[in-house]
């Protein structure tokens, strides 16, 4: 009729579930006996039919055109304030204008504010957190709303940070009215005919068809018998939830079944007349307890179950455990509405009489003329949800492309995924822009947002286009690539030095510690070490030790006790490479095994020297008693040779270069001493260990070894 109350309700009333199915047949039968003539206009994803559904479902595509004839919008109840994907399996919007999951709850409420109809959360529950992209939506609806009601505390702290001091009013679940569907004095045919059909003449228990009750099963087929109740009757509550009757097949014997899903209120009514039910749905068991039988369910955490904790009538057993059949009986003779059950029902009772009365009042028609947020309002959860996408992608794109400028000399890689990200954010840039084309100025902060993410990833995709097409990018590409092996980005990193050359050799007590290690390098990689030789941070040390005085520049290549380069932006692959491999657990393994100490926790520090003609170092002659042994690294690095005090250590070792020289010391090719671990050097101040302009590298264990790698 005309002039009957048009009442909408949103939530999941296309789905095959007992408790969503009843809210809308619930509110229809309490405001019908307030109000007279009223019809329920469900609306949810998709729409439905009779016969094939228990009522008429309009899908919310629908709702633009209908939402200005409607009297009052009521939203859920159910767990149906979330923000997760997973509402069932293979739920999803009609559309892509349809937002998931907020176009079947946020939009109908924010659609019907727009019309001035008044909005009442129909004592709803929540899940999960909201996000920041949804608050400002979620205090808009909630602000405009004429009612709130929530069924726990969870929906309570849900929503208590966002109503701006507004009210929220705590019910019960409106299924604890669910007597409203059920004539005391006459029930369905439907359940008359699954009466007959099962010959339900005498006391049975309903058994939710679904998993978790193997203790029940296991209890019912050695106790059964002993019970005061023979039958018992298998349903699926849930069938979009996985309940069916393959989830009892063989749970035990006797145990009845459907060929069909009853309707909602069949189901009511068959669970209304069972003697005690047994199963873990919350909507099966409230409407057990408002028709006064006991419940049995398998022990869980109660999360949104904990309205049931409050009745005295709803027993746990073990899930995998063992029922005690005496424990089970006496539960069973405990039939009758618990006093928080009848509590709930008068409670509902005025909440129905406070929702009729605002069904009742004038409609404020001034928010008409905001009807354009009708085609607009289902698309702007996109917008924000995107834009918080976006600003969390860009970030994301900005870390990559800084670290992939920074690097972008080491590794390809680095470059082609900075790439990808400009074109994945390019990409995502251009779908925000076509969802929002069509909006108003309210979105116009969005689109300003957008243009500039835009342009920074134009310019960034603009400078690496230009970069990878300039002479100097193709030039080095091979180098690029070396480098990359070098520095392990490209399969497995190789060490420049020859740990076994080290450790393998024997250390020569006489007339000190000392002894040759060779082929410490490779002739590819001394050639390498020689050619990109250290030439920044370099530093003039000078002083006198009280025997001669010494001068020569040094450059920090790991400082004492540090786990990383000094300086490595100035160093060649090669050079980098050394350090590590002097940084590396290998290095510290090979010394240690050569010295015969443990040097695996000694702080360790590493040096390059330039001395320049004549130059020694600090004199280590034989009036000092505290030599710090020494390793000279001198495979070759492009050097004609090196001058060396006169020692037992370097005998038949000297090739002369040029000439015997003016000191003590004779020259030798550098290429015929490989590695030398040696005491110290006894001789007098003046005795080179370095030719003009020769170059070292000096690592260093505090109070343990010198190193020395020339």
């Amino acid at each position: 009729m005309a002039d009957d109350f048009q009442i909408g309700i949103a939530g999941t009333f296309d789905l095959q579930n007992f408790g969503d199915l009843l809210f809308p047949l619930v509110a229809e039968a309490e405001l019908s006996k307030r109000l007279g003539a009223v019809k329920i206009r469900p609306f949810a994803y998709a729409a439905k039919a009779r016969p094939e559904w228990p009522f008429d479902v309009a899908s919310v595509v629908d709702l633009p055109d209908a939402v200005a004839d409607l009297d009052a919008m009521l939203i859920g109840s159910g767990h149906i304030v979330r923000f997760d994907k997973s509402i069932a399996p293979n739920y999803a919007p009609p559309n892509a204008d349809v937002h998931h999951p907020t176009g079947y709850w946020l939009m109908p409420a924010l659609m019907a504010q727009q019309h001035g109809v008044p909005v009442v959360w129909n004592a709803i529950g929540s899940y999960g957190p909201t996000p920041a992209w949804a608050e400002p939506l979620m205090r808009t609806a909630l602000d405009e709303s004429a009612y709130i009601a929530v069924r726990d505390e969870d929906a309570f702290n849900t929503l208590a940070p966002l109503v701006n001091g507004k009210t929220i009013s705590r019910v019960p679940d409106t299924c604890f009215g669910v007597s409203a569907l059920v004539d005391g004095a006459r029930r369905s045919p439907e359940y008359e005919a699954i009466r007959e059909a099962l010959g339900l003449d005498e006391p049975y228990i309903f058994v939710q068809a679904t998993n978790r009750l193997e203790a029940f099963g296991a209890f019912m087929r050695q106790h059964g018998d002993r019970l005061s109740v023979k039958k018992a009757i298998a349903v699926p509550v849930g069938l979009v939830l996985g309940d069916s009757n393959d989830q009892v097949g063989r749970l035990f014997d006797g145990l009845m079944t459907l060929s069909h899903w009853p309707s909602p209120v069949a189901l009511a009514e068959l669970i209304a007349d069972a003697r005690a039910v047994v199963g873990t749905s919350m909507h099966m068991a409230i409407t057990a307890l408002s028709f006064g039988a006991p419940v049995f369910r398998p022990a869980s955490a109660w999360g949104k179950y904990a309205v049931l904790s409050q009745h005295d009538s709803v027993f746990e057993f073990p899930e995998t455990g063992v029922i005690d059949p005496d424990w089970f009986e006496a539960c069973l003779q405990r039939r009758g509405p618990g006093a928080k059950a009848l509590a709930n029902k008068l409670a509902l009772e005025r909440y129905w009489d406070h929702v009729a009365s605002i069904v009742k009042r004038p409609r404020d028609t001034s928010k008409r003329a905001n009807a354009v947020l009708s085609g607009f309002g289902p698309r702007l959860p996109f917008a924000l949800e995107l834009q918080a996408d976006l600003e969390r992608g860009l970030e994301a794109a900005r870390a990559d492309l800084v670290g992939a400028l920074a690097g972008l000399e080491g590794t390809q890689q680095a470059v082609e995924a900075a790439q990808e990200n400009a074109r994945a954010l390019e990409a995502a840039i251009q779908e925000f822009a076509s969802r929002l084309e069509a909006q108003s100025l309210e979105v116009g902060r969005l689109n300003r947002e957008a243009e500039a993410l835009r342009a920074r990833a134009a310019a960034d995709a603009a400078y690496l286009a230009a970069m990878q097409k300039s002479t100097s990018w193709r030039v080095t590409a091979p180098l690029r690539w070396a480098k990359s092996r070098l520095d392990g980005s490209v399969g497995a990193e190789s060490s420049i030095l020859k740990f076994s050359a080290i450790a393998e050799e024997q250390l020569k007590r006489d007339p000190f510690d000392w002894a040759f290690a060779n082929n410490v390098f490779a002739s590819s990689d001394a050639r390498a070490l020689a050619q990109s030789y250290p030439h920044d941070q370099f530093k003039t040390v000078k002083g006198y030790d009280g025997e001669k005085g010494y001068e020569y520049e040094a450059r920090a290549l790991i400082h004492m006790g540090q786990d990383e380069i000094a300086f490595a932006d100035g160093l060649s692959a090669q050079w980098r490479r050394l350090a590590r491999d002097l940084l590396s657990p290998n290095y510290r393994q090979a010394v240690s095994s050569l010295t015969g100490r443990d040097l695996t926790s000694a702080p360790m520090e590493a040096y390059v020297c330039h001395f320049g003609a004549g130059a020694a170092g600090p004199a280590r002659g034989p009036s000092r008693e505290d030599h710090d042994p020494c390793i000279l690294l001198q495979r070759s690095l492009g050097f004609r040779g090196w001058r060396v005090p006169q020692h037992p250590a370097f005998e038949g070792h000297e090739r002369s270069s040029r000439g015997s020289g003016a000191h003590r010391g004779q020259h030798f090719d550098s290429r015929a001493v490989r590695h030398v671990v040696a005491r110290g050097f006894e001789g007098e101040a003046g005795d080179g260990l370095a030719p003009q302009h020769e170059r070292h590298i000096l690592s260093r264990w505090r109070g343990e070894y010198n190193v020395a790698a020339g």
